[in-house]
């Protein structure tokens, strides 16, 4: 799995050679302002936003099935998803986040979709097909 990590590190930083920068950059520009609800910030600021929302999102037998013992009724965390994106639209630092994030997941899409042959080549040997 860390092949394929590497893997994946390289392809996103083949294309941009900024990438180093960009994540300081980001690091700065969120240090820089601050959250005007954090009992909502901290949920953003500590979780990747897109994997977040997708999680709350999630069907609740999807749900139980990945998070066995968590009682999160599927409709609370409906809400609750729609409490942070209406939150992120209010808070610039949490707007920041929300962007970067989302822009980070669309590099790696790209990555992803334009090596597939190369990532199915090191899936596959990772696990024992080769």
């Amino acid at each position: 799995m860390d092949n394929l990590l590497t893997l994946l590190s390289t392809l996103i930083v083949e294309k941009d050679e900024d990438a180093g920068f960009r994540l300081k950059e980001q690091q700065t520009n969120l240090s820089n302002t601050k959250c005007t609800k954090p009992d909502l910030g901290k949920w953003i600021d500590h979780c990747d936003f897109p994997f977040l929302i997708e999680t709350l999102m999630l069907d609740h037998t999807i749900f139980v099935k990945e998070f066995p013992g968590i009682e999160f009724p599927e409709e609370e965390r409906k809400t609750f998803a729609q409490s942070l994106e209406a939150h992120c639209e209010d808070c610039v630092h949490c707007h920041l986040k929300r962007s970067y994030d989302l822009e980070w997941q669309n590099r790696i899409n790209r990555a992803l979709n334009e090596n597939r042959t190369e990532i199915g080549k090191a899936l596959a040997h990772h696990g024992g097909r080769t």
